[in-house]
């Protein structure tokens, strides 16, 4: 039997090194990379990872649920070692409480365009939906925004360099917008035609109806019915409006929104997430209409 020798080159250690360093780089970037496609629900305990002061070193969101009374408590450790706890709304008293079927939701949003990071939560107390949103500034977390909104969207619009935050209210009559311009760590309302944009509260408003009480007449005309077969019977709990397409004179003509729900299930009621995307129809008397072009349950 001949022993057999081989004898590996240089340049050979230099590429496997090469290949490697590349595997563990697209690694890292997939793991850590975000997407405006998913809902991030929050369980009982869990961590975000993000760059939230612009530093270049990734920090850490920890969110815990107290195991008595099931109350959120969400702190910040920064890279430094420095650790902040987000305060809840003096008014609200509360940033949420954990349900299996209602899971507090985090997104972590360049708001005003100042390259630190803000963080928006999304959540329920005892009442109903609640929102809040805080900004890393002078060595402390304070809050940008805070209210009974259960509608979020950062929107960036072709006619203005400045970022625009919706924030929206469900109630019997249908949905109501709020539209603010973000700069300098503050929102200020929007009062330009800017505040026209409708971004397709009507239709998104229709869908959730039908979610909850299945009125199939008026809902009908604003979908392919090949899609209402997707759609489970539940209740609304809040939404995200992720991403917005403009046409070349800066009307939006595809919105897309995260729509969570709560349905039940054989075990018992747990969270439904769906992807909904509208598209331009019409223009009638200025005011764009809006169809869902497209349906998917994403959780």
């Amino acid at each position: 039997m001949k022993l057999r020798i081989y004898v590996i080159k240089r340049k050979h250690l230099i590429w496997a090194a090469i290949i490697l360093a590349v595997i563990i780089i697209a690694a890292i970037i997939i793991a850590s990379r975000g997407t405006n496609e998913t809902i991030n629900n929050i369980g009982s305990q869990y961590t975000i990872k993000d760059d939230i002061n612009n530093d270049g070193k990734i920090d850490s969101i920890i969110i815990n649920v107290d195991k008595k009374t099931n109350e959120y408590n969400v702190s910040v450790a920064m890279s430094d070692g420095k650790g902040y706890i987000i305060e809840a709304d003096k008014t609200i008293k509360t940033l949420g409480y954990y349900s299996e079927d209602w899971p507090m939701h985090i997104t972590v949003d360049d708001i005003d365009n100042d390259k630190i990071k803000e963080i928006v939560i999304q959540s329920k107390d005892k009442t109903g939906s609640i929102l809040g949103m805080y900004k890393f500034n002078n060595d402390k977390f304070e809050k940008m925004a805070s209210g009974r909104y259960s509608i979020y969207g950062l929107i960036k619009h072709p006619a203005s360099s400045n970022n625009f935050v919706l924030l929206g209210t469900r109630n019997n009559n249908g949905m109501n917008y709020n539209l603010f311009i973000a700069k300098e760590g503050k929102l200020a309302p929007v009062l330009s035609t800017l505040n026209n944009l409708t971004l397709g509260k009507d239709t998104i408003a229709s869908f959730i109806e039908y979610v909850e009480k299945k009125e199939v007449e008026a809902f009908n005309q604003i979908i392919d019915n090949k899609l209402t077969s997707t759609i489970q019977s539940g209740n609304f709990e809040d939404a995200k409006l992720s991403e917005v397409k403009y046409n070349k004179d800066g009307m939006p003509t595809e919105i897309t929104y995260l729509v969570r729900t709560s349905v039940q299930s054989k075990s018992g009621n747990e969270a439904l997430v769906y992807k909904v995307r509208l598209s331009l129809s019409k223009v009638e008397e200025k005011l764009p209409k809006y169809t869902i072009t497209d349906l998917n349950i994403v959780k």
